[in-house]
């Protein structure tokens, strides 16, 4: 167990002296759970998924389901438990912002937001690249609001940082 630890601490460091570890955080080799509020019990006979009229995500516009509306700014994801998160179109749009049903091959379980997720991957911003902390992707999704205006999301109207730059450790604002 010892030479797991030293091990797993000797790997941390050398991705924080590569540029692979942000500052502030560890290297795990899990999953981690990490939410507000108890997993919600899913039922498929009564769950819905409702998008909001605007601008939907990149491969749906892309293939005609959703025609973007121009004066949409921001998306709001709506999650169980009256969960929400806000962020700007342009990264809602980008290829690398996904509404997750799987993890390397099998359904994602209900801790990490099963039946769908949010899943934001880096962000390009002014030429800069930015990965967000995950509160920024919604678990158990709901609907997706799109709107002129930005709305804080229940971490933002808490406090937390609205870019959340886990390199910059943007937590709080």
């Amino acid at each position: 167990m010892v030479d797991n630890i030293l091990k797993r601490r000797s790997e941390e460091e050398n991705r924080r002296q590569e540029g692979h570890l942000p500052p502030g955080q560890s290297l795990t080799q899990k999953f981690p759970v990490l939410h507000y509020g108890p997993v919600p019990a899913f039922n498929p006979a009564t769950w819905d998924f409702r998008i909001w009229e605007g601008v939907s995500l990149h491969t749906l516009v892309e293939q005609g389901f959703i025609k973007p509306n121009p004066e949409t700014k921001y998306v709001i994801q709506h999650a169980e438990f009256g969960f929400t998160t806000n962020l700007p179109i342009e990264v809602m749009m980008a290829e690398n912002f996904m509404l997750a049903t799987h993890f390397n091959g099998e359904p994602i379980s209900p801790d990490h937001g099963y039946p769908v997720r949010g899943v934001v991957g880096h962000i390009r911003d002014k030429g800069e690249l930015f990965v967000p902390y995950f509160w920024k992707g919604a678990k158990w999704l709901r609907a997706l609001e799109f709107r002129k205006d930005d709305k804080p999301g229940f971490w933002e109207q808490a406090g937390y940082h609205n870019q959340a730059d886990v390199w910059k450790e943007q937590r709080f604002g």
